[in-house]
């Protein structure tokens, strides 16, 4: 298949669905669109810099859009145990692509939560429709309805906030060797801090500073990075 702005070439068959561990890795350009001469120059200099100083890899905007800036993140309020709140973030969460009426969907179930019977008479999909239709019945039965929610999609959302702690402790990381001198980038969970310039000492130390991600048996590079991971996970 050759369309206008991609293609597909067949491999193969498989006898299981296609699911991230047969991913090899992927390549692609780039493409940055209507540059001014100052944008070009920022981004000429910043090339530079990455190549003198190299570059915090944050999981950028891309993870996180399950996060809603009003509620947060579903698999936080799981953690916490906060069914309620996390069933709330997926029924009523908005994304800035979200068509005008999904949002205001989304925005009457969000203002109308607890409200079982007024959700019901605007629920759209058939599993949204099965669940306030259960929860009508039984107000404060979130759980179940969790449970019913694709593995695919905990997958996500759990990855997505492990994802924000792992930014998290690099966030305090950058502030801690930067101090004040720092450049900020807006984020959709969080802003991006970055650094702009460093010493021989602390560019050598983030240069073989591996951060782990959040997990059960997790293994600190160092007492420093220890003592910061400790703070974000209070």
């Amino acid at each position: 298949l050759d369309k206008e702005n991609y293609s597909l070439s067949f491999v193969g068959l498989m006898d299981r669905p296609m699911v991230p561990d047969l991913i090899k890795g992927n390549k692609f350009h780039i493409v940055i669109r209507n540059l001014t001469e100052n944008d070009l120059g920022t981004a000429l200099d910043g090339i530079e810099n990455v190549k003198k100083d190299g570059y915090p890899n944050y999981f950028d905007d891309q993870r996180f859009g399950s996060f809603d800036a009003r509620q947060g993140f579903v698999a936080e309020k799981i953690i916490k145990k906060h069914y309620n709140g996390a069933l709330k973030i997926y029924f009523s969460r908005i994304h800035p692509e979200d068509s005008k009426d999904e949002k205001e969907h989304r925005k009457f179930t969000y203002e109308n939560w607890g409200n079982w019977q007024a959700c019901l008479t605007r629920a759209t999909g058939r599993f949204e429709k099965e669940a306030f239709s259960y929860l009508e019945k039984h107000p404060t039965g979130f759980v179940p309805i969790l449970q019913r929610i694709s593995h695919i999609e905990m997958v996500l959302f759990f990855s997505a906030y492990q994802s924000h702690l792992w930014n998290e402790v690099l966030r305090k990381i950058i502030q801690s060797i930067s101090g004040n001198s720092l450049k900020i980038s807006k984020g959709i969970a969080r802003d991006y801090l970055f650094y702009t310039h460093l010493d021989d000492k602390d560019k050598e130390y983030l240069s073989m500073l591996i951060i782990p991600m959040p997990a059960f048996n997790i293994r600190m590079p160092d007492t420093f990075t220890e003592t910061l991971y400790s703070e974000v996970l209070r």
